[in-house]
């Protein structure tokens, strides 16, 4: 008899550890937005968020006090009198399958598809209101496409990449579709929890009727002895600069700083022949020769120019 006790005994250990648990046995599951995609999703265990850590010589994750990495699901939210905040899933200590994080009114504000402890796949973000923010796909935690919408549905920037962490961002005029800026980027994750963008190669800035207004080179977020151009509204060149130093808001020319009439013809050629100090040659509307002018500093007034349109294009794109 004892001997059969102690097998039922063991036998319903056994059976109590092993069974699946579902997260609708969470009450406040139920307060979510995306409740019914949760309510029958089977987890091994599930834990507060709290309990758990990672341990940094092993890179996994462990419930407090245990041997075991962890297996199951981690709510950030469950023991107290908060509304959830995050649903975690683990496999052997690594986050896997899917995340969701949440507003405090329990609208889902973003899903990831994690594998690994590495986001890969399609990934979404909410606003507060449940409208959809960007769907973005991720391959081994490095972005690979991502469209960002406004509040109202439109498009509002997209990137792509292109070869490794390189590619282009494209943001868009209010109605979602004319194009605004095209900016070759380079991804940057060398900061830990965040994603920087570097400006690296073109960057085409449009007006709302389609025409070019100007182009900007940059080489690792700079623009220094690089070539700038503004555009006239019939296509024509402007203003063409060289940036001496990286002052993006008031930058200094070298080499060469050029304006030009509309008809393409040159207005005034300047060259640096000594430092901040240029010889300027002038033309007229025909390209008749008007005569030449010695000149200190800032070769051609585009002070308006730098400090307002660049600038601009500078918010625009990082907004």
């Amino acid at each position: 008899m004892k001997n059969n006790k102690l097998i039922i005994l063991s036998f319903l250990f056994s059976n109590t550890f092993l069974n699946a648990v579902y997260l609708n046995e969470v009450g406040k599951i139920k307060k979510l937005s995306n409740y019914n995609e949760l309510k029958n999703i089977e987890v091994k265990r599930i834990v507060d968020w709290n309990n758990i850590e990672r341990n940094k010589s092993k890179d996994k994750v462990y419930v407090l006090g245990e041997t075991e990495p962890f297996t199951g699901s981690a709510i950030k939210g469950l023991d107290n009198q908060k509304n959830i905040e995050g649903i975690y899933f683990y496999e052997n200590g690594h986050l896997d399958r899917n995340t969701y994080e949440y507003y405090n009114n329990g609208q889902l504000r973003i899903f990831l598809t994690k594998m690994n402890d590495k986001s890969t796949g399609e990934s979404k973000y909410y606003y507060s209101n449940g409208k959809l923010q960007a769907n973005r796909y991720y391959k081994n935690n490095i972005i690979q496409s991502d469209v960002e919408y406004r509040q109202n549905g439109t498009i509002f920037r997209t990137f792509k990449a292109t070869e490794g962490l390189n590619g282009i961002t494209t943001v868009y005029f209010e109605n979602g579709k004319d194009i605004q800026i095209i900016a070759e980027v380079t991804q940057d994750y060398s900061k830990k929890g965040q994603i920087a963008t570097i400006l690296n190669g073109k960057l085409q800035r449009y007006d709302k009727q389609r025409q070019l207004q100007a182009i900007f080179n940059f080489k690792n977020d700079s623009i220094a002895g690089l070539p700038q151009e503004l555009y006239y509204p019939n296509g024509k060149v402007k203003y063409y600069a060289i940036a001496k130093d990286n002052n993006q808001k008031n930058p200094t020319f070298t080499q060469k700083a050029i304006s030009y009439y509309d008809n393409g013809q040159e207005k005034e050629n300047c060259d640096e022949v000594d430092s901040g100090m240029w010889i300027c040659k002038k033309y007229d509307k025909n390209g008749k020769f008007k005569g030449e002018v010695q000149k200190g500093g800032q070769p051609i007034e585009m002070s308006n120019f730098w400090a307002n349109f660049f600038m601009g294009v500078l918010n625009i794109l990082f907004q």
